[in-house]
């Protein structure tokens, strides 16, 4: 499948925190201009941008862009790039804001200079914890061919330094984090996001092609009686599985068996069968990505799974054949 650049604003905003850490380093002066100085806001009242894109120090910008590349990446592909954007300012401005509250009542200095892209990380951080994401994923940097592969590991030590971020990452990050997790359940439970995350991660669709997903649990028993009528032509047959053919489909059958040599999931279907005759199960045989080999693993005959996969071919009225396959936990 061609790599899609659907991290396009993530690595737009480490290229922007990048290049303006570079320019305060040639121009040491700039720094104190965009800074955020709760008693010089209202003075200045873009410093409560401008200062999300400012940091202090090598290490203090090369942790922020680690965590925000990698986690940002994946938030990005489940929630969409103009959602993330949104909730990556709502994170720094929220983390600014609640500079200005605490210096007017008295909790800090009101001339402290605020700077650093922990809010609208911590907003990242607190929206990933909701949705909590499980991909094995490549990203694209851009338009270049450099790609990356982030594991389930390596995607679970960033979070844990995400909570201690929190902890410890000092008043952007706490007010920041508590805002993304807000957004995170508005995401999960309003918009049901998580829902999408399936479809567009772990079955490699981009945002841009979701209406070719099928969810069959609507489809299934009106599909599958016509599938099966006894006066279905074999060209009528061939037209109507053509209808669904090369789009990814969500559906939910019983296990009826596991070939983990070649990691092929054969699932079982019962229809509504117009004639005795036709008293078999439709099979549907999937050929499972490689990374799924552990969740096979795990699988029992008779097990139902929530899956989705890409529909190739038939070769009988029982048996129909698909790849890419995930399985949804």
């Amino acid at each position: 499948m061609k790599m899609k650049n659907l991290n396009i604003i993530t690595s737009l905003l480490v290229v922007i925190n990048v290049s303006v850490f570079l320019f305060t380093i040639l121009n040491t002066t700039a720094i104190y201009n965009f800074a955020l100085v709760p008693y010089g806001v209202f003075e200045k009242p873009w410093t409560l941008i401008t200062s999300m894109f400012l940091h202090g120090g090598i290490g203090h910008i090369f942790w922020n862009m680690i965590f925000l590349f990698f986690i940002g990446s994946i938030l990005e592909l489940l929630i969409g790039s103009r959602r993330y954007l949104i909730t990556y300012l709502v994170g720094g401005l929220v983390g600014g804001i609640s500079v200005i509250f605490a210096s007017s009542l008295g909790f800090m200095s009101p001339d402290v200079m605020v700077i650093g892209a922990g809010g609208a990380i911590s907003g990242i951080i607190g929206v990933m914890i909701v949705l909590k994401p499980m991909p094995i994923i490549m990203f694209r940097f851009l338009y270049t061919g450099f790609h990356i592969e982030v594991s389930l590991l390596v995607i679970n030590i960033l979070r844990l330094f995400g909570f201690l971020s929190l902890l410890f990452g000092g008043v952007l990050s706490i007010p920041g984090g508590i805002a993304g997790l807000i957004i995170g359940l508005y995401f999960r439970f309003i918009e049901k996001r998580h829902e999408e995350y399936f479809v567009r991660i772990e079955s490699g669709i981009d945002k841009d092609t979701t209406k070719e997903v099928i969810d069959f649990s609507t489809l299934e028993s009106d599909w599958c009686s016509k599938w099966c009528s006894k006066s279905l032509t074999d060209l009528q047959r061939e037209e109507m599985f053509n209808k669904y053919k090369g789009k990814h489909i969500i559906w939910t059958c019983e296990v009826k068996n596991i070939e983990e040599s070649n990691s092929r999931l054969i699932m079982g279907v019962k229809g509504k069968f117009s004639t005795t005759s036709l008293d078999k199960d439709i099979r549907i045989l999937i050929d499972m990505k490689k990374y799924q080999k552990d969740k096979l693993l795990k699988l029992k005959i008779g097990d139902t799974v929530k899956y989705t996969a890409k529909l190739t071919h038939f070769s009988d009225p029982f048996q129909l054949y698909a790849e890419d396959g995930t399985i949804i936990d």
